[in-house]
């Protein structure tokens, strides 16, 4: 993994290399093991290394090609270098030998911006054209590698985190209101605004261009299908067609300069990647290190029905592979404002869940101290392998198979209470239902089941605000800020288009120098789930019925039927009441803040952090991780405004 970083003087001042050295001095947490600069006077490019690869030592960025004519900095990881070395008559000797970077350049040299078409892998990349004088940056399918920019007076300018282009006395730093309002709404992240004020992002599976006179534009290359099908004569068919993917998806993830690690959990996403990953890792005698984050016992809820402690359903897991050394990890020292600290320093971005935050950073450093430079995770199984298919009524529904969709609905109505059934109903129709229709149910609907309202901590004032609500409804969000229930495949798409967690990566990688890799990402997995029928997921009431199956080859039939959704951080009390005056001082720091006030509610944050350590509160763990987002936002509105983050 790497840090690259460019600026381009489009008023043909001669000083890109001296004012890009500043950016690419301002990256060295990400990028500690080489580093390079390209000086093209009024073009500078610049790289920094962190051998993450074992064709890393092959690496010397930046890299010309085409005769001279184009300069590439790259921040990539080729999942399919093989296809890639024989599409371009690479010989497998010569192959070996090539740094993903050189694999790529040669890729650009022969397809040109077509390349996208063939690319499989995380990647984010820069290609300034000598002869046009353009430049062509790109990042990866599901963004999971990340690049921002700012255009300034004459000059432009791009890095793979906000902070080298911060280090530049011309960009100030300040929050960006419309980007920290929609993540406390949780609005789909489709806003090419960053999380500060001057700087942007080009946005996942996007392209962009800049030409010689300055001219900026870009445009999406991928996004999951929504109109592909794949039909199979049986059943079986389905998993092992499933199963070849997801054990691809695991395998080019291993390629690794160090140890693997992998997050280890209850549920099915971390627990299928860690099992996939220890068998092939016991087929060259190598091991897995797999955590598992449990709770403090002080202060756990008291009537759950989720698993509080996750630690012996992972122990099962770990248990039927010899090779995987299974650690257990408590956070009982982690300090959530320190947290908040590195996340505005080396995250560059607000925290979104704090409490798992904190664990997340932890097994980062573990990791490494066992030697592992990988660290394996399953952040989008729920979107794919392990989708629940609770929209398969719908689906039947819509596709007019009334005979199946009368079996499903029988087995899914068997043996619950008639508010239950009433929901299953609701869940059926809702998607076909008209736009406003939904709107005036959804707000009972969510009452009914408990969930807390996204408006929670909100100033009533932005909320009132109709262009904001129009803003909201654009995005399938009503004003009610309810969401508005969408066909299945639809839904999937919005969501895997509408995430951009890249920050996170390179955040870990500057914490502790581990790289994080998700097989449930992998586009091959995505496309295959987006086009087999919803009921290959969700069949004769039993969720997630493909992964299932598929588990059958690894697992036995109790280990299968054990798997349930835990509550990770559930000790949230305790760490909050061990920090409550930290707490309060951040509450007083931010509402100083005119950002804050505007966006927060904070009479509500008051009289929320003031009630967090009532024992009456210690089962309400929805509403309280709600809180430590609202004061995570304002820490970092604080800090953004107030300090220096190379200081």
């Amino acid at each position: 993994m790497s840090a690259i970083c460019g600026l381009i003087q489009l008023d043909k001042t001669p000083n890109a290399a001296r004012r890009c050295s500043i950016v690419h001095a301002a990256l060295e947490p990400y990028g500690r093991h080489a580093q390079g600069m390209w000086d093209g006077l009024h073009a500078a490019l610049g790289s920094r290394l962190t051998r993450l690869l074992p064709e890393d030592q092959h690496d010397h960025q930046p890299l010309q090609g085409g005769n001279g004519r184009f300069v590439l900095v790259a921040d990539v990881r080729l999942d399919n270098r093989a296809e890639l070395g024989h599409k371009l008559n690479i010989p497998s000797v010569r192959l070996k030998h090539m740094a993903d970077a050189d694999v790529l350049l040669t890729a650009y040299e022969k397809w040109e911006q077509q390349l996208l078409d063939h690319l499989l892998g995380d990647f984010a990349f820069a290609i300034w054209d000598k002869e046009r004088q353009s430049l062509f940056i790109a990042r990866d399918q599901m963004g999971k590698r990340p690049l921002f920019y700012h255009q300034g007076n004459g000059w432009f300018g791009f890095a793979s985190m906000p902070a080298g282009l911060l280090a530049l006395p011309e960009v100030a730093t300040a929050p960006d209101e419309e980007r920290i309002r929609d993540l406390l709404l949780l609005l789909p992240d489709t806003s090419e605004h960053s999380y500060f004020a001057n700087i942007k992002r080009l946005l996942p599976g996007h392209w962009a261009l800049l030409h010689a006179d300055g001219t900026y534009h870009s445009r999406r290359y991928w996004e999951p299908s929504t109109e592909e099908r794949i039909y199979f004569k049986s059943d079986d068919d389905y998993v092992d067609a499933f199963v070849e993917k997801l054990e691809e998806a695991v395998r080019c993830r291993l390629r690794s300069t160090g140890g693997i690690a992998s997050q280890l959990s209850a549920g099915f996403d971390s627990a299928t990647i860690s099992s996939i990953a220890a068998r092939q890792l016991a087929e060259t005698s190598q091991s897995l290190h797999a955590f598992t984050s449990v709770p403090n016992p002080v202060g756990l809820p008291t009537s759950s029905n989720q698993v509080l402690d996750e630690g012996p359903l992972a122990a099962q897991v770990a248990a039927l592979f010899p090779n995987i050394n299974h650690h257990l990890v408590r956070t009982d020292e982690a300090s959530i404002v320190d947290m908040l600290e590195q996340m505005f320093r080396l995250y560059n971005r607000p925290a979104k869940n704090v409490v798992n935050l904190l664990w997340d950073m932890h097994i980062a450093r573990l990791s490494a101290t066992q030697g592992a430079t990988t660290l394996l995770v399953g952040d989008l199984g729920n979107f794919t392998i392990s989708y629940h298919g609770d929209h398969v009524l719908n689906s039947l529904l819509r596709e007019c198979k009334i005979s199946d969709l009368l079996q499903q609905l029988n087995f899914q109505l068997r043996g619950i209470s008639n508010r239950a059934r009433l929901h299953t109903l609701y869940k059926m129709l809702a998607p076909s239902l008209p736009g406003k229709l939904q709107s005036f149910l959804e707000p009972t609907i969510q009452r009914i089941r408990g969930n807390i309202s996204l408006a929670q901590g909100i100033n009533p004032s932005l909320l009132a605000d109709p262009i904001l609500q129009e803003y909201c409804r654009q995005l399938g969000r009503y004003p009610n800020m309810t969401t508005r229930r969408e066909e299945s495949r639809q839904w999937r798409k919005k969501v895997l288009t509408r995430l951009d967690s890249a920050e996170y990566g390179k955040g870990r990688l500057a914490l502790s120098g581990v790289d994080g890799r998700d097989p449930t990402a992998d586009i091959r997995l995505i496309n295959y789930c987006q086009s087999i029928p919803v009921e290959q997921f969700h069949k004769n009431g039993t969720n997630r019925w493909l992964l299932r199956r598929a588990l059958k080859r690894y697992w036995p039939s109790a280990t299968i039927n054990s798997r349930t959704k835990g509550k990770q951080g559930s000790d949230w009390q305790y760490k909050m009441n061990k920090e409550q005056h930290e707490l309060y001082r951040e509450l007083d720091l931010f509402q100083k803040q005119p950002l804050a006030c505007s966006l927060l509610d904070i009479p509500f944050i008051q009289s929320q952090l003031a009630a967090s350590s009532s024992p009456d509160r210690i089962n309400e763990t929805q509403r309280n991780f709600k809180l430590l987002r609202l004061i995570a936002a304002g820490h970092f509105i604080n800090m953004a405004a107030t300090k220096n983050i190379h200081s």
